[in-house]
């Protein structure tokens, strides 16, 4: 169905930067809850590829306690966008796309159409073509490490506000040449190594880190993954095996994350879930 017709774009675009209530501040592995940045590089959206959006959206929201939104149709038949909101903003939503169920994590770009030109021009792909989408213009691009990221040019451009839960992402990919180079050019970080061959990189943008970069091991498929902040991880992790997710990594101490464990929703779709600091 057609996206950019079932629910007013200037309504959703300005429910994303709404500001966080004093009460949900928390600091994520880099990132600090309630920081105002411009938009470009930051992550603004996150959308579900789910065979069952529904189910998959009372998963999360039974798991995480999100409320669950529906986008209202302009037509008999149609089917809403189904988004989840936590703290009153809305920061994610879920589509039967065809391929194995994953998040799609969206980066702010200035320019979709021309993103999409330059992932080729950096030895990446183009995944989905430019397309309007509800929330901006939107085009899906594969790295060099074959790591799939979504690249939005949002309806509404206004200081990006950091806001829980999800204030960290770890790309996992392929151990390729032109890596950093590609998301520098597409997304506009600076990609900081320990050492030029160092597998494990941050993202960075005006000298506030956005991401990791790590290399996929032998068990993961390349990807981006979102790190939801949670109170307790083993709580979180009981919680979601009880609703039919699964644990794929058991909670542990980990670099750059901290208390924290890797999960899947029902369809598939994996995660990370860490403790708040």
């Amino acid at each position: 169905m057609p996206l950019s017709t079932v629910f007013p774009r200037l309504a959703l675009a300005a429910c994303l930067f709404l500001p966080m209530s004093a009460g949900l501040q928390a600091e994520a592995p880099r990132q600090k809850a309630g920081q105002k940045f411009l938009p470009e590089g930051q992550f603004v959206w996150h959308e579900i590829v789910s065979a069952a959006p529904e189910a998959s959206a009372k998963f999360y929201a039974s798991v995480f306690d999100w409320k669950i939104v529906r986008a209202p149709v302009t037509s008999p038949g149609e089917q809403p966008y189904v988004m989840l909101s936590h703290g009153g903003k809305l920061f994610a939503g879920f589509t039967s796309d065809e391929g194995p169920a994953r998040w799609t994590c969206w980066v702010q770009v200035l320019d979709a159409d021309l993103v999409a030109d330059q992932a080729l021009g950096t030895g990446g792909l183009v995944v989905r073509p430019p397309r309007e989408h509800l929330i901006g213009r939107v085009v899906e691009v594969a790295g060099p490490g074959q790591a799939r990221l979504g690249l939005v040019q949002l309806h509404i451009r206004q200081p990006y506000v950091a806001v829980p839960p999800i204030l960290w992402h770890v790309g996992e990919t392929l151990p390729r040449d032109n890596i950093d180079a590609f998301y520098q050019t597409v997304a506009g970080w600076t990609v900081e190594r320990a050492a030029p061959d160092a597998p494990d990189a941050r993202a960075v943008v005006a000298k506030h880190a956005v991401a990791e970069l790590r290399h996929a091991d032998a068990n993961t498929s390349p990807g981006w993954l979102p790190c939801i902040e949670v109170e307790d991880v083993r709580r979180s992790v009981a919680r979601a095996v009880a609703a039919g997710g699964r644990q794929i990594l058991e909670p542990a101490e980990r670099d750059g994350l901290g208390d924290s464990a890797r999960l899947a929703d029902p369809q598939g779709a994996e995660f990370w879930v860490v403790k708040r600091r």
